[in-house]
C-alpha cells in the first residue's frame, strides 16, 4: 500500500517542513496554500469537498474543478491524480459529482480521475459506487470517502471494512485496479484492509493487480501533540509532555520522523 503524505502548511512552529522530500507521493488540498520544492513528486490533488461541507460554502462541479487546476498553476506541477468534487455521506450528489468528472477525461488527461465513493450506509455506499462503474473506465482510481474516522468508530470503520468487501470484486472485474482510501492511517485498519485482499487471493480471486493507496494529515497533528510512531508494535504513543516541546523535540522534525516510520508499515501491507 503506498501513502499519500498530506502537506498543509509549509511551515510547522517556524520550522520548514519538506514532506516533499520525504516522499514521492503528497496528497495536496486546494484549501490550503503550500509551496512544492521538489518536481518530480506525483501528487494527488483532493477537490476540498470536505471543507466545503456546509452549503454556503459548496461550489458548482465546475468551480471547484477550475480550483484545483489554478491551485496546479500555483505550485507548479500537473497532478498525478485529481480527486472529485464528492459530498460527505451523499451517493446521490457524489454520483453526480462523477459523471461530471467522466464528462472532462479527455480535457483532465494525463491526470488519474479519482472518482468518489460517498453514503450513510454500506447499501449506499455500494449503489454509489455501481452507479459510478458505469461511467468508469480502466486506468481510474476509486476513492473511499467519508470514513476518515475509521481508526475512532467502529460503525465507520464496518461501513469500510463491509463496502470494501463487497466493492472491491466488482471494482476489479469493472477494470478498476487503483482504489484508495481518504484520510485513514490508523494501522490497524488498514491492515485489515490489506488483510481482506489476502482472503479475496485465497478464495480465488485473483486481487495481484489492485494497487491501494491511502492518505493522512495525522502526522502534523499528532507530532504536535508529541505522538511517535511505535514502529515495531504498529501504533502510536504518547512519548513527549508539552513541557518537552521545542526542547527535546520540534514538532516538523518529529513529523518528519513519524512520516518515515508510517511508510515503511503501510508499505508492507
Amino acid at each position: 500500500m503506498i501513502l499519500y503524505l498530506s502537506k498543509c502548511r509549509d511551515k510547522l512552529n517556524s520550522k520548514e517542513l519538506r514532506t516533499e522530500w520525504i516522499s514521492n507521493h503528497l496528497c495536496l488540498n486546494p484549501k490550503y496554500k503550500v509551496t512544492i520544492q521538489n518536481p518530480h513528486v506525483k501528487i494527488l490533488l483532493d477537490s476540498g469537498a470536505f471543507q466545503d461541507t456546509e452549503a454556503e460554502k459548496r461550489l458548482s462541479f465546475q468551480e471547484a474543478l477550475n480550483r484545483q487546476l489554478d491551485y496546479e498553476k500555483k505550485i507548479g506541477i500537473t497532478s498525478e491524480r485529481i480527486v472529485s468534487y464528492d459530498l460527505i455521506g451523499n451517493a446521490e450528489e457524489t454520483i453526480k459529482a462523477n459523471h461530471f468528472f467522466a464528462s472532462k477525461r479527455e480535457e483532465l488527461r494525463p491526470r488519474q480521475l479519482v472518482l468518489m465513493i460517498q453514503g450513510q450506509t454500506t447499501r449506499e455506499y455500494i449503489h454509489c459506487l455501481t452507479e459510478t462503474l458505469k461511467v468508469a473506465q480502466p486506468g481510474d482510481c476509486i476513492g473511499f470517502g467519508g470514513v476518515a474516522n475509521a481508526g475512532r468508530e467502529n460503525e465507520v470503520k464496518f461501513k469500510l471494512l463491509d463496502a470494501f468487501k463487497i466493492g472491491l470484486p466488482i471494482t476489479y472485474c469493472a477494470g478498476i485496479t487503483d482504489i484508495h482510501v481518504f484520510g485513514v492511517g490508523t494501522f490497524s485498519v488498514l491492515k485489515q484492509i490489506g488483510d481482506l485482499k489476502q482472503i479475496f487471493n485465497l478464495l480465488g480471486i485473483d486481487t495481484t493487480n489492485i494497487n491501494l493507496s491511502c492518505d493522512t494529515s495525522a502526522f502534523e497533528l499528532n507530532s504536535v501533540m508529541g505522538k511517535v510512531v511505535n514502529e515495531p508494535l504498529e501504533k502510536w504513543d504518547k512519548v513527549y509532555t508539552k513541557e518537552q516541546k521545542f526542547k527535546d523535540y520540534h514538532p516538523a522534525e518529529l513529523t518528519a520522523e513519524n512520516a518515515k516510520k508510517a511508510m515503511r508499515i503501510i508499505a508492507k501491507i
